[in-house]
């Protein structure tokens, strides 16, 4: 009995050690029951402190698949308004309006336009298509240059460019069936040139210096006759077509093989002594530099009065205008080594890019009283208070005591003068126009300035 007794409590012990563990157990992770565990990135809407900053995106909101991993899909950057890419949360960027346009809003015609805001703007959407707006819309065969993919040969036609008419119907008129239509400005099969339409040719293209090219009416040859060569100065042959030839040529005057003889500043005044080879006299060419000319150029005009037909002018002057007067032969001078003029003129002007001055006539008019000018709005200014030579110009407007530039600068009656502390317009005063303040300081026999 003992060893019987013995042998089953051994055996109840072996179960029970069997049947024991060694302390509690822990569940598998269940995904989808809402709670973030160990293998999981997320559940539900469980993400543990993961937002999608964490994911290198500034703004949305994650989601979680059903497996149990971080969907990045609702997780985006902030938008950048202004950047021309339209994003989640604006409705429009610049040019960028996704598929919306203006039918989206219910316009049948027109143009959405972005404000800075990135929200959409439809002032520019119509019920009705604005012709002109260069954009093809509803009832619109095309607008401007927007034929909506039409061609001439699209419609038909062999060749030719296709138009846009004014009414926004389709213009076929330089579209063609392959037979050429002389004038309709467009070079076409079988043509020389059409109109304007030179097919890249020039004057220059077609060995001249300079002109215009033109096509005849017959769309079959090159009208040359605008275009001109320039004169070669040394080859005997009259190339310009102006029956001159070379050197007596004036195109050829600052030509250094046309130079005989001298010719300087000094040496350009209606009293200089000649310093030219025959055919030649001193003056200035159209550089404003000294020059030996071609006689041919000083063969009309008159001192002061009209210049020739080609701009001649007698030696010693220039066919110049100014901003008072028209064009003249201008005699040249110059203010400190040659100031005398012919025909009683007073050196007054300066010849621009040189040393020289040129003449112009005095007007009779009265310098004091600011009259006498023959033309409207002009008065008249003192040039020479010694002599009283007056010429007119046109009125200033600076007063009495103001600064000034020049003598124009002042009104009528006044002349710009340096009392002392600078250049002012000051008062002039004669026996019959005196002060009305101050006194007339006399600075000749009749006329002074009031002081």
């Amino acid at each position: 009995m003992k060893s019987q007794t013995q042998g089953f409590l051994s055996l109840c012990c072996l179960f029970l050690l069997l049947s024991c563990d060694d302390g509690p157990r822990t569940a598998p992770p269940a995904c989808g029951n809402g709670i973030l565990e160990a293998g999981e990135t997320c559940d539900g809407a469980d993400f543990g402190p993961q937002t999608c900053a964490n994911y290198g995106l500034d703004a949305g909101t994650l989601a979680c698949t059903a497996q149990c991993t971080i969907d990045l899909a609702g997780c985006h950057n902030e938008p950048i308004c202004g950047d021309g890419v339209r994003d989640p949360d604006e409705a429009c960027d610049d040019a960028d309006f996704g598929d919306l346009t203006c039918a989206s809003f219910g316009r049948d015609a027109g143009a959405l336009a972005c404000t800075a805001a990135c929200t959409i703007d439809v002032s520019g959407c119509s019920d009705t298509a604005v012709c002109g707006n260069g954009l093809k819309e509803a009832g619109e065969a095309c607008d401007l240059t927007d034929l909506g993919g039409l061609t001439c040969a699209s419609l038909g036609f062999e060749e030719g460019t296709l138009l846009c008419a004014a009414d926004c119907t389709v213009d076929t008129s330089t579209c063609s069936d392959g037979v050429a239509i002389c004038g309709n400005d467009l070079r076409e099969s079988g043509e020389v040139c059409d109109g304007t339409d030179l097919n890249g040719r020039s004057c220059i293209s077609l060995g001249y210096d300079t002109g215009q090219l033109a096509c005849d009416p017959g769309c079959t040859a090159f009208i040359t006759s605008g275009c001109t060569r320039l004169e070669v100065c040394t080859n005997g042959i009259d190339d310009d077509g102006d029956t001159l030839v070379d050197c007596l040529d004036p195109s050829c005057a600052p030509d250094p093989s046309c130079q005989a003889g001298t010719c300087t500043e000094e040496t350009v005044f209606h009293d200089s002594p000649p310093t030219c080879g025959p055919g030649l006299q001193c003056s200035i060419d159209e550089n404003a530099s000294p020059a030996c000319l071609p006689d041919a150029m000083f063969a009309g005009g008159v001192f002061y009065g009209a210049c020739g037909a080609n701009a001649e002018c007698p030696f010693g002057s220039i066919c110049m205008g100014t901003s008072q007067l028209d064009e003249a032969c201008l005699p040249f001078c110059q203010y400190e080594t040659h100031p005398d003029c012919p025909g009683g003129g007073i050196c007054l002007y300066s010849l621009v890019g040189s040393g020289l001055n040129l003449c112009a006539l005095p007007d009779a008019c009265d310098p004091v009283a600011g009259t006498g000018c023959p033309v409207p709005g002009e008065g008249c200014y003192l040039l020479d208070p010694l002599t009283g030579d007056s010429l007119c110009f046109t009125a200033g407007t600076v007063q009495t005591g103001d600064p000034c530039l020049g003598i124009p600068d002042c009104a009528p009656g006044n002349t710009c003068a340096d009392p002392g502390s600078g250049f002012i317009c000051v008062r002039l005063c004669d026996a019959a126009t005196p002060c009305v303040s101050g006194t007339c300081q006399m600075i000749s026999a009749t006329l002074g300035f009031c002081g």
